[in-house]
């Protein structure tokens, strides 16, 4: 059976920092299943914001093909630049497509719009089934970064966005999405309730094995030797992306209120780069307990992970982070905002606290009392590793995605049904 993937944003296996992220996972699980798997995506490397080739490339790699489609950069990730890499992402598709057989399927993810739009015309027009996989919530996510009361306006401003949207959600014959919130906000856009065809697949974490204690040791001297970080002390700690639609401020100034009061037994790792670095890192500079490490390899990462107590969640919109499954490996407490789906997860599942977004007195109010109940945090740690190895590792949930995805497949040739016939359970 055929299968394309298209997706871009995502780091690849030529990368020399890759780690797996959701297709990095889904396409060589696939080839090793017997799938013929080719993932299209963009020359432009996201996380870098450098270019991978000055052209379009294929590559074989772990088993699949990568067809990788020039397309220009853009220094951030919101601006208009990136709008034109979308266009040219999904025209270079467009072209490219119409010389190759065409699949039994087609994964089309969003983001981006422009791919996912393209990729719903191109299964019209040669009957092939188009899943949409969901994994933030495009073009609403933008309104976030608006203050409320500019919100219409910009509704206004990305009309043409939200009617992509719509077309690609509408005209899917399934969509599948990272999280059941993700997955309502997307069938709000099509006007119709749940069907067979959608389901949830968390992006999930690979446990992986644990490396020998003497590199494990190593890493941890390189955090305390290069960076300051004091294992004596309960770490706080923050993975990701220094970006918009994290509230890297309030945590911070938990830090220099907590430095003030004279909370010395405590230190913020802050791991990570992005557009928000360089202002965190002045806010930060004169701040005794704060350490920014950069970016780091996986490896350091996974060490930070076993040193620290507790992992924040900044989040300023409903979308449910990755991130919350690297903390649930490193058997970490949870500090998360208390608004969308994450909070409602953590509060749940009994596996740390929730503050209320952007409020530093409840942020510190919650992180102290992580601190102070040490034997509550050590049973949230453990419950959140519990969670993570039954339900979100990746060998647990990506073997379900993939029989959920051939289902579709097989329904959707069988009735030769073009994209944007949703199968009803009357076709199984």
């Amino acid at each position: 059976m055929r299968v394309w993937i298209l997706g871009a944003g995502e780091p690849l296996p030529t990368d020399a920092d890759f780690r797996p992220m959701r297709y990095g996972t889904l396409a060589p699980m696939m080839a090793e299943a017997g799938y013929e798997i080719v993932w299209w995506t963009s020359t432009f490397y996201h996380r870098r914001k450098v270019q991978r080739f000055s052209s379009s490339r294929s590559l074989n790699v772990d088993g699949y093909k990568l067809e990788l489609l020039q397309a220009q950069s853009y220094p951030s990730n919101v601006c208009f630049q990136r709008i034109a890499h979308n266009r040219a992402l999904a025209r270079g598709f467009r072209e490219a497509a119409r010389h190759r057989s065409p699949p039994d399927l087609l994964i089309a993810s969003i983001p981006t719009l422009e791919t996912a739009e393209t990729a719903v015309d191109y299964g019209r027009e040669h009957n092939v089934p188009v899943v949409i996989d969901v994994k933030d919530w495009w073009p609403d996510v933008f309104l976030t970064l608006l203050p409320k009361s500019a919100r219409t306006l910009g509704r206004l401003a990305l009309t043409t966005e939200f009617r992509r949207a719509r077309k690609a959600l509408r005209n899917a014959a399934g969509i599948t999405a990272i999280s059941e919130a993700t997955l309502a906000w997307a069938l709000g856009h099509t006007e119709r309730s749940r069907r067979w065809a959608d389901g949830v697949f968390p992006l999930g974490f690979s446990t992986g094995t644990r490396p020998p204690r003497a590199e494990q040791e190593r890493d941890e001297r390189q955090m305390i030797d290069e960076f300051g970080v004091d294992p004596t002390k309960t770490l706080i700690l923050f993975v990701g992306t220094f970006g918009a639609m994290y509230d890297l401020e309030t945590l911070v100034e938990v830090a220099r209120r907590m430095g003030r009061s004279g909370e010395h037994n405590v230190q913020f790792v802050l791991c990570g780069d992005g557009p928000k670095f360089d202002a965190i890192r002045k806010k930060s500079a004169e701040l005794c307990n704060v350490v920014l490490t950069g970016r780091i390899p996986h490896t350091n990462v996974r060490t930070l992970l076993d040193m620290a107590h507790i992992g924040v969640v900044p989040t300023l919109n409903e979308s449910f982070p990755n991130k919350l499954f690297e903390y649930c490996w490193g058997s970490l407490a949870i500090l998360s905002a208390d608004h969308g789906e994450i909070g409602e997860f953590v509060h749940d599942e009994k596996i740390g606290r929730t503050y209320r977004v952007k409020q530093a007195d409840s942020m510190q109010e919650n992180l102290e009392w992580l601190i102070r109940h040490n034997l509550d945090r050590e049973e949230m740690g453990l419950r959140s590793e519990r969670l993570l190895n039954e339900r979100f590792e990746t060998e647990i949930v990506y073997p379900k995605f993939i029989d959920h995805l051939h289902r579709i497949a097989v329904v959707g040739n069988s009735h030769a049904c073009a994209a944007g016939n949703i199968y009803t359970e009357a076709t199984i």
